[in-house]
């Protein structure tokens, strides 16, 4: 079974573990439509989405004016999902994901660890609170709350230390934006915000022909909007606390759990090893300097790689056509659209 590695980076407060949970229950419940099947990998992965999952429900049942950011990763998790296709009914599983997802402390704490972490992964996936993305201090800075919560300065410092010589997808993930994707208006100053917020690590990612860099945002509730922002002082720091409101609500007050493009990352990061794989077999990438690396990797299965990329090919063709590189819905493609499908 082949393995692809994908890193959540973000600072602490993001949402990267709700962005896991959501993605990996919405992709399940849509993988049919698409010919995939997906499961965790062990118990304990299943386990630990499952209870990650429950967390986000709970901001759904009647609870109004709270923070979504959920329990904060304390130490560095892997979950591991099993992507396949049903072959006479019988499950064919062939694509091991591994998730890593870090503590957002570590961005300033334990920089060694992600760098070693982000050299080995495919994907990256840069997690981005929204609010603190789009919204002012009130005295027109923008810059000042997306710092002291994004930290786009930290990250872009450890991709300095980062090998971008062999193919990675870098991924903007904007999460907690349902606020801002009810008009093209909110959609189109999300991605303009992404590229103001992380001018200095989009411009140096350019630089790399194996870089490709897509935003994508994502809602991993639906129904549930930000409201408004309180700063409070917490040990002689500023401490921010966004307020969220069920929306959509029943007579109980309760909403009902609508992620919105979730799945998007997962399309993205199968286009691109999908492309990798077939520009391989059609014997497009001999000049590249990692060429032999990834004949390694799938040597000797020629045959069984064009199948599954075949089976790959129609289904993802036809979500990216309805959502990649569209900004008036928030989506852009910054660089190497060329590598994927």
């Amino acid at each position: 079974m082949q393995d692809l590695y994908i890193s959540m980076l973000g600072a602490q407060g993001t949402g990267k573990s709700n962005l896991l949970a959501s993605m990996y229950y919405t992709f399940k419940k849509n993988a049919g439509e698409l010919g995939f099947i997906m499961k965790p990998a062990s118990t304990e992965d299943s386990t630990q989405l499952s209870e990650k999952h429950e967390e986000m429900l709970e901001h759904l049942q009647g609870v109004r004016g709270t923070d979504n950011a959920g329990t904060p990763t304390e130490v560095a998790s892997e979950y591991v999902l099993d992507l396949g296709f049903l072959k006479n009914s019988v499950p064919n599983y062939w694509l091991k994901l591994h998730f890593w997802d870090f503590p957002g402390g570590w961005l300033l704490d334990n920089r060694d660890g992600v760098v070693e972490q982000l050299n080995k992964s495919d994907v990256i996936l840069i997690a981005i609170d929204t609010p603190s993305l789009v919204v002012d201090d009130k005295h027109g800075n923008y810059q000042l709350w997306h710092e002291k919560k994004n930290r786009p300065h930290a990250i872009e410092d450890i991709f300095t230390l980062v090998d971008l010589s062999k193919p990675k997808l870098i991924l903007f993930v904007p999460i907690k934006c349902e606020a801002w994707r009810t008009s093209t208006k909110g959609s189109e100053l999300i991605v303009d915000q992404v590229r103001k917020g992380y001018d200095g690590l989009i411009g140096s990612l350019k630089m790399y022909a194996d870089a490709t860099v897509a935003i994508t945002p994502v809602q991993t509730l639906g129904n549930y909007l930000w409201n408004y922002r309180v700063s409070k002082m917490v040990k002689n720091k500023v401490t921010l606390q966004d307020k969220f409101l069920p929306f959509n609500v029943d007579v109980g007050g309760n909403a009902e759990y609508s992620p919105k493009d979730i799945d998007q990352p997962l399309i993205y990061t199968l286009s691109f090893l999908a492309k990798q794989t077939r520009d391989y077999l059609n014997g497009q990438l001999n000049d590249k300097p990692w060429y032999d690396q990834f004949r390694d990797l799938i040597t000797g299965r020629r045959k069984e790689f064009f199948t599954k990329i075949s089976q790959l090919e129609k289904p993802l063709d036809l979500l990216n056509k309805r959502r990649m590189d569209k900004k008036q819905d928030g989506f852009e493609v910054i660089h190497g659209r060329q590598n994927l499908l």
